[in-house]
């Protein structure tokens, strides 16, 4: 039982040491931290304030370092991204130009379209008041047609309408 005591008292002490030497540990990063900052600067020596200065200026120079690296890696992204716009915009003006070409070829045929049903409106007005002059106007001879006659001239002359717009 002595021992267990002993070996108790042993774990205690040294677990005692060792929050001691976490809490100096503690006490020394705060206290650097504060020097970090520019605060208790009072107890240093021409040394150690040269030394302070050292390590910020090595901080310095990693964050400056870290730091131009972001930067140049975002440069690469947006110029990357710039790049890709700029296709899908070169894209899509060759799309543009595309349907413009079509539209105009739509235009072109429509307007060929109204000129021929504006055509062939005109062809059935000129077959109609042919036909009606056919129908009771003399022939060569001096004779009068009969209806039955005019009738079949009619049907030849819109077949051949229909074979001239077709």
């Amino acid at each position: 039982m002595l021992e267990q005591r002993q070996v108790g008292k042993g774990k205690q002490q040294f677990w005692q040491r060792e929050a001691e030497c976490l809490r100096q540990q503690l006490q020394d990063l705060q206290q650097s931290h504060k020097q970090l900052l520019g605060e208790e600067l009072s107890g240093l020596s021409i040394k150690d304030l040269k030394n302070l200065e050292d390590r910020l200026e090595m901080s310095l120079k990693s964050i400056r370092m870290k730091k131009e690296q972001v930067l140049t890696d975002e440069i690469k992204e947006l110029n990357q991204k710039g790049n890709l716009i700029h296709q899908e915009n070169i894209e899509l003006h060759k799309k543009e130009n595309i349907i413009l070409q079509e539209n105009a070829e739509l235009k072109r045929k429509e307007g060929t379209k109204v000129n021929a049903v504006f055509s062939v409106q005109l062809n059935i007005q000129y077959v109609g008041i042919f036909a009606a002059e056919v129908s009771v106007g003399p022939t060569i001879d001096g004779s009068n047609r009969s209806s039955s006659n005019s009738g079949d001239e009619l049907s030849l002359l819109k077949r051949g309408l229909a074979l001239q717009c077709g």
